[in-house]
């Protein structure tokens, strides 16, 4: 079939190889021919453009030393077709597939690298760094500190109630209470707080002939707690919120018949 006419036409031609054959003819009928092959080649592949999102900076929300973050390629595109696969890359390893993956992330600074695949199989990569910051730091205090006494005819025991508060005088607990017994007592004691930011501490057994027993906190600790001793009070005035000192004199004496109950031990401000 002719498929086109004259010197220089213009012909449209599918992607392939094609052998065509020129004919001419003179005046006088004359003819002649030659051949030449015509290659069209397929469009070249144009690259995607790999987008990793803005830098993302998180806060550890509850203190477990991670959080999960919210990568976003959703940016990344492909002119002439479609992207196939986004790879999130932390180093040489594969932390994440997908457009928009979830990722748990420790406390710290990295650089991930997103690598994206069109359906040609050409490839782009785009950086993020993603912080993951520790949470705020909590300052606490003593609001509180209560004493009682417990004893039976050969001796007693001081009972200590601590209560330690935020900044916002509000409870806080799984805070450690650390301290250490003096007078009539000895020893170090701990204990940690529970929902109502409250815990006890009782002295090893004290000599009856012994009339008190004085406990004093040297630090409070825990996950994002920082321990502020000048903020320590008690809104009784009972006790220094620092220290605070058990009377024996006045206690509940307890028997294997039953108990009774001569009076509150007397506290004492040290």
């Amino acid at each position: 079939a002719v498929l086109a006419a004259g010197v220089t036409p213009t012909v449209s031609l599918a992607v392939g190889t094609h052998a065509l054959t020129l004919r001419v003819v003179d005046n006088k009928g004359a003819s002649a021919t030659d051949g030449v092959v015509v290659t069209v080649n397929p469009r070249p592949n144009a690259p995607p453009v790999a987008n990793a999102g803005a830098d993302r900076i998180v806060t550890d929300t509850d203190g477990n030393g991670a959080e999960i973050v919210t990568l976003n390629g959703s940016a990344s595109s492909d002119s002439d077709g479609t992207i196939v696969a986004y790879e999130w890359f932390l180093g040489n390893i594969v932390v994440a597939t997908g457009a928009t993956p979830n990722v748990s992330f420790s406390v710290g600074v990295r650089t991930l690298t997103l690598r994206v695949t069109d359906d040609d199989g050409a490839t782009a990569s785009d950086s993020v760094e993603v912080t993951v910051n520790a949470p705020p730091s909590i300052s606490v205090h003593v609001g509180d500190l209560d004493g009682a006494s417990v004893g039976n005819k050969s001796g007693w025991k001081a009972q200590v109630t601590v209560t330690v508060h935020d900044a916002s005088h509000q409870a806080v607990a799984g805070a450690r209470v650390n301290g250490s017994w003096s007078g009539g007592a000895s020893g170090n004691g701990t204990c940690t707080t529970d929902t109502n930011g409250t815990c006890v501490l009782s002295s090893s057994e004290v000599r009856k002939r012994s009339g008190a027993a004085t406990f004093g906190v040297s630090g409070v600790t825990g996950s994002g707690l920082i321990y502020n001793a000048g903020q320590n009070h008690d809104a009784e005035g009972d006790s220094s919120g620092t220290s605070v000192t058990v009377d024996q004199a006045l206690r509940r004496e307890v028997s294997g018949s039953g108990s009774r109950d001569s009076g509150s031990g007397l506290l004492q401000l040290r």
